[in-house]
C-alpha cells in the first residue's frame, strides 16, 4: 500500500455520530476524505439486542492508525457510524444513509437484526459491505459482500469441528433460534456432530434471558453426555456454564462455545468456572505471535485505552485493512470503483488471514461467499481466551462446511 505522509488533526478526518446515524465528518482544510461508515447496534430496543461497540472499536482503531500513516493514498479516511439499535427499520434506513450520502463502503460491522434488510439497499446503491462478521445467509450470498473471516456461522462449526476432533461422542447442544442466522447456524452445528458419527446429539432449547436455568440445565445433563455446547449470548452462556460447574458435572464435562459468545467481560464475571471452556475464533487470538496482531493490540489500546480486544474488534479492524489495500490507487475512489477492484482481487493479504481471492466462490448453497473457511482452536485459560494450538496455527474447517 503506497502511503503518503500526509499529517492532519484526527478530528478533521474522524467523526463518529452515535447518537441516531451519526453525523458528518467536520469540515477542515487538506485533501478530500474518503467517507466510510460502519452500521452497529449501540443502543437497544429490546432486552434481547447484542449492544455491540466491539466492531466500532475495532474499525475506529483502524481508522486512525491508517491516517496516522497518511491516509490511503495521501486522503484520510472519514468515519460515520450509524447506530441501528438492534432494529431492522434502523437498520434499512442506515444503508438508506450510506447510499444517500455515498459512503465508499460499510465496513467491518456484526448485523444480527437485519442484513436482509440492509443488503437490497446496498446492491442497488453499489455500496460494498467490506469485511463484515458474517452471521445471516443473506450475507454469504450478496454480490456486495467482501468478508475477511469464516463469519459466525462457520466459527460455530468450527467449534463443532473442535469437539469432533476432541472425540465428543455424546453431546448435548443448548441453543435457542431467535433469528434466521441463529436457526442456520444450530442446523450446521448438529449437522457436523452428527456428520462426524455423534448420533446420539441432541439439542436442548433455551429462550434468551432465562431467569431460571435450573430445568436446562437438568435436561441438558440428562444421559450424562460428555461435552456440552452452548450457542446464544454471552450472558446466557455464563449462567449455563456456572450452574453446570456448580452442580459437580463440569469436572467431567468439556464444555464448548465459539470465542466471540464469551467475550472479556464475560469472562472476568465468570471466574474459575470459566477455565478450560474450549471453542474456536474465526481471527487470531490476542496471544498470536504474528506481528499484525501485536500491531492491532497496539492501535486499539492508542485508540482507546478502555477497549478490550474481542473477535468483534478485531474483524472490524481487519476490515479497514481490506478496505485500505483495496482502495489503494483507484482512479476514483466510489463505492462501484471499490466493487469492481474487489470483485476482480485474487490476492489480498490481511493480517494473519489466508490470502483472499473474491473471484472465486465456494460450491455451498448457502454460503457461496465465504472466501476464508479457517478457524483458530481455542481455550480459556487463566480468565483470556488463548490459542489452543501450541503453534497458533488456523485449522481449515473446509470440510464441516456445507
Amino acid at each position: 500500500m503506497r502511503l503518503r505522509n500526509t499529517t492532519l488533526a484526527l478530528s478533521t478526518v474522524v467523526a463518529i455520530g452515535v447518537a441516531g446515524c451519526g453525523s458528518g465528518p467536520d469540515s477542515g482544510t487538506g485533501p478530500e476524505p474518503i467517507t466510510v461508515g460502519v452500521i452497529s447496534a449501540l443502543s437497544a430496543v429490546s432486552s434481547t439486542t447484542f449492544v455491540n461497540p466491539y466492531s466500532v472499536q475495532g474499525v475506529r482503531a483502524a481508522v486512525k492508525a491508517v491516517n496516522a500513516a497518511g491516509g490511503v493514498y495521501g486522503r484520510p479516511l472519514a468515519l460515520k457510524v450509524c447506530d441501528n439499535a438492534g432494529d431492522p427499520n434502523r437498520n434499512a434506513t442506515c444503508a438508506r444513509q450510506a447510499v444517500a450520502e455515498k459512503w465508499v463502503a460499510v465496513v467491518g460491522g456484526y448485523d444480527t437484526t437485519g442484513p436482509d434488510r440492509v443488503l437490497p439497499i446496498l446492491e442497488a446503491g453499489t455500496i460494498p459491505y467490506v469485511g463484515q462478521m458474517q452471521g445471516t445467509p443473506a450475507e454469504f450470498q450478496s454480490r456486495m459482500s467482501f468478508p475477511v473471516e469464516v463469519g459466525t456461522v462457520g466459527n460455530s462449526v468450527g467449534t463443532a469441528a473442535m469437539m469432533v476432533e476432541a472425540g465428543c461422542r455424546a453431546s448435548v447442544v443448548v441453543s435457542y433460534t431467535s433469528s434466521p442466522g441463529a436457526t442456520e447456524r444450530l442446523a450446521q452445528i448438529t449437522r457436523a456432530l452428527t456428520r462426524a458419527g455423534d448420533s446420539s446429539a441432541r439439542v436442548v432449547g433455551m429462550q434468551p434471558n432465562t431467569a431460571n436455568i435450573t430445568p436446562i440445565v437438568a435436561d441438558a445433563l440428562t444421559g450424562s453426555p460428555d461435552c456440552v455446547y452452548f450457542s446464544g449470548t454471552g450472558e446466557d452462556a455464563a449462567k449455563l456454564f456456572t450452574a453446570v460447574t456448580k452442580t459437580g458435572a463440569g469436572r467431567r464435562i468439556s464444555m464448548f462455545a465459539p470465542t466471540g459468545v464469551l467475550r472479556p467481560d464475560i469472562l472476568a464475571a465468570m471466574g474459575p468456572a470459566a477455565e478450560g471452556i474450549r471453542g474456536s475464533s474465526g481471527v487470531p487470538l490476542p496471544n498470536n505471535p504474528h506481528p499484525s496482531v501485536r500491531q492491532y493490540l497496539d492501535d486499539l489500546k492508542a485508540s482507546d485505552p478502555e477497549a478490550r480486544p474481542t473477535e468483534q474488534t478485531l474483524n472490524g479492524y481487519a476490515a479497514v485493512k481490506l478496505l485500505a489495500l483495496a482502495l489503494d490507487g483507484l482512479p476514483e475512489t466510489t463505492g462501484t470503483a471499490l466493487y469492481q477492484r474487489l470483485n476482480t482481487a485474487t490476492s489480498m493479504q490481511v493480517m494473519a488471514f489466508p490470502t483472499l481471492d473474491f473471484t472465486r466462490t465456494r460450491d455451498s448453497r448457502l454460503y457461496p461467499r465465504q472466501p476464508n473457511t479457517v478457524v483458530w482452536y481455542s481455550l480459556v485459560k487463566d480468565g483470556h481466551w488463548q490459542s489452543a494450538r501450541a503453534d497458533a496455527a488456523p485449522t481449515d474447517i473446509s470440510t464441516y462446511l456445507p
